[in-house]
């Protein structure tokens, strides 16, 4: 159950570097600690960039949150164990998907999965799968402050956000299925070889 507790707890999960906006999710915390939120609390839960070369973003991220004295944000190794990962996921009240060229994320679906808010980034295919202020939250990618906003609302209006987030968990389950995808393959070849059935 989301919201329940004293502070916020938000997760932001997948390889450190400059395309996941990992730096744009600090910059929104920041933001909102100068608002005076600081009962919020931000984990970073992915690799360190030496396997991406993206190893120099992900120390000046970890130095930029040292600078300004970001206690409340924590660089946690990548979990490789899918349902350690999941367990951990389930544990935030917000799950953000800052990426700013996401294709089918499954981690955005996994977020929905999780029963936890998404508040993503509206680029990608992000926006194909998130109904703004039906399946989760949608804000500008790449303005930290609209992100920064977004977080605030969510934390002034929690009754309404444990309704979409409710909702998005359903809808993930409806619409990502496995055995919705498998029907989906098999419809598409069944339209093909009508085509071909066609033509011949």
């Amino acid at each position: 159950d989301i919201f329940t507790g004293d502070g916020i707890k938000l997760g932001i999960i997948g390889v450190i570097n400059p395309q996941k906006g990992q730096k744009e999710a600090v910059e929104a915390i920041e933001i909102l600690y100068q608002r005076g939120f600081l009962n919020i609390e931000l984990d970073i839960i992915g690799d360190d960039g030496l396997w991406n070369g993206s190893r120099e973003y992900a120390q000046n991220l970890k130095r930029y949150v040292a600078e300004k004295g970001l206690k409340c944000v924590n660089f946690i190794p990548a979990i490789e164990d899918s349902n350690e990962l999941r367990e951990k996921r389930n544990t935030y009240d917000i799950n953000l998907i800052c990426s700013n060229a996401e294709g089918l994320g499954r981690t955005t679906i996994e977020s929905m999965l999780s029963g936890s808010l998404t508040i993503a980034a509206n680029a990608g295919a992000t926006p194909e799968i998130i109904k703004n202020n039906e399946h989760g939250i949608l804000y500008e990618s790449g303005n930290a402050e609209d992100l920064a906003t977004k977080i605030e609302y969510a934390i002034n209006y929690k009754a309404e956000m444990k309704k979409i987030a409710k909702g998005s968990q359903i809808y993930a389950r409806n619409r990502f299925s496995i055995e919705n995808y498998a029907s989906q393959i098999l419809s598409l070849y069944d339209r093909l070889q009508e085509k071909r059935d066609a033509y011949e």
